[in-house]
């Protein structure tokens, strides 16, 4: 982080100057290109740094900057063939930070399928046998919108065999997918010319960064975030869309969920319709640590279910089984609670859909949230309520206690229900995947 930095958010690195969130990306690596040619010797790498160097959230000087061993070779090259394999820092905070802001207000372009593209797809939708279990909850959701309209969908992981693959593939974290397990095998011009990568990383975060080289080679993008959809799109078919958040009979059954170790032995749920005031499920990081040491006084007031797990520690709780599990707790949860509280995992804002919708909404649970950056689909005030951090909790109480603020909870709620099941919106989400597959 270059030491000139002085930005906004309050958190400190070693020399004690503010900086705006604590990346962990590498700076200066002292690797140097070397004869293999690495990603360079793949066909699409040409199509992938022409789409670099004209992608906003890319800097070029910064990139250059902060790495002093690039000599004469361009920026967007070598980020291309290297530098997202060594995980190198491609823009400094501020400049992404800027280009969100920017991003958020420009409109994005519609793409339309081919004419002669047929009525029904076979669709494979990929992803990681080794992935989140959210995000596996993710690829369920994608599929379920496509099936729902029509299409045939073929489920399955970078474990598949790559010459059975369907014309139309659908690749969901391609941070993951391309990169654990049996996935880099995947990374060949063959699959990439037609790929259509489900982003779900945020542009800020490093996971973005470690697979944008395999991403830009890819056929199109499909991602929850607009600014990151509008940027993609300026080099690329790119859209916008919140997966469907319709169950299709893949969900273990409540009497699996209640075998997990966070419920086992536990009936609080008996005792009232929703037993819980408020809850929060999800990872642990910096951010969300010193937000509820903060007010964790404020919070013990109320009847609550708050988990933070520590991503990269042991599993202490029975195993693969039970981590899988996971999205299934924490939907029984939101189905007895009344707020969800929604802390971002860092300072940036994003729209977590598979918190504030596919948990919260599709369980007529309401989420507060820090503020999020805007999606068509789902309006803050009307599908869920927002506050700036450190308000985020007095707008909690205000909501469980003030006669106002149940009555709004309660529309919220209900506005909820009936965005998730709006089949209109649901068509035309699935007409835009079937057309960016086609484009």
């Amino acid at each position: 982080m270059p030491p000139n930095l002085i930005e906004i958010f309050g958190c400190r690195n070693h020399r004690g100057s503010r900086v705006m969130f604590p990346l962990k990306w590498k700076g200066r690596t002292g690797k140097k290109p070397t004869r293999n040619r690495g990603r360079l010797s793949l066909q699409r790498a040409s199509i992938a740094i022409d789409r670099l160097s004209r992608f906003r959230f890319f800097s070029a000087s910064d990139y250059r900057a902060l790495h002093d061993d690039l000599g004469m070779m361009d920026p967007a090259v070598h980020f291309i063939g290297y530098g997202g394999d060594e995980r190198r820092k491609a823009a400094i905070p501020t400049h992404i930070a800027r280009t969100l802001g920017i991003l958020q207000a420009e409109p994005l372009a519609p793409y339309r399928g081919r004419k002669d593209a047929p009525q029904v797809l076979t669709i494979g939708v990929f992803v990681s046998s080794l992935s989140d279990p959210f995000l596996r909850e993710t690829s369920y959701a994608i599929a379920t919108l496509m099936r729902r309209a029509g299409h045939q969908i073929i489920m399955a992981d970078e474990k598949s065999e790559i010459e059975e693959r369907p014309r139309h593939c659908i690749y969901v974290a391609p941070h993951e997918f391309f990169f654990l397990g049996n996935g880099p095998a995947w990374v060949r011009d063959d699959v990439l010319i037609d790929a259509c990568m489900y982003c779900t990383a945020p542009a800020h975060r490093s996971e973005f960064w470690h697979s944008l080289h395999v991403v830009l080679m890819g056929q199109s993008v499909i991602t929850s975030s607009r600014p990151v959809a509008v940027a993609f799109s300026e080099v690329m078919p790119s859209i916008n869309v919140i997966p469907s958040v319709v169950r299709d009979g893949t969900m273990p059954s409540e009497t699996a969920t209640l075998e997990h170790p966070l419920l086992s032995g536990q009936r609080w749920w008996e005792d009232a319709e929703r037993p819980l005031d408020l809850y929060f499920f999800g990872s642990a990081s910096p951010h969300r640590a010193r937000f509820f040491a903060k007010h964790s006084d404020r919070l013990s007031n109320y009847d609550s279910f708050i988990y933070l797990k520590k991503s990269t520690s042991p599993n202490k709780t029975g195993g693969t089984h039970f981590a899988g599990a996971f999205p299934q707790v924490a939907q029984h949860i939101a189905r007895h609670s009344r707020l969800l509280i929604n802390v971002h995992r860092d300072e940036f804002p994003y729209f977590e859909w598979h918190r504030i919708v596919d948990q919260a909404m599709i369980n007529g649970c309401v989420a507060v949230s820090e503020p999020c950056f805007l999606t068509p689909e789902f309006q803050p005030g009307i599908h869920y309520l927002e506050e700036e951090t450190h308000r985020l909790v007095a707008l909690a109480e205000w909501a469980l206690n003030d006669a106002d603020g149940r009555d709004m909870m309660a529309a919220i709620a209900a506005a909820g229900q009936a965005a998730i099941r709006d089949r209109r919106s649901e068509r035309a989400s699935a007409q835009m995947i079937a057309d960016v597959l086609t484009t």
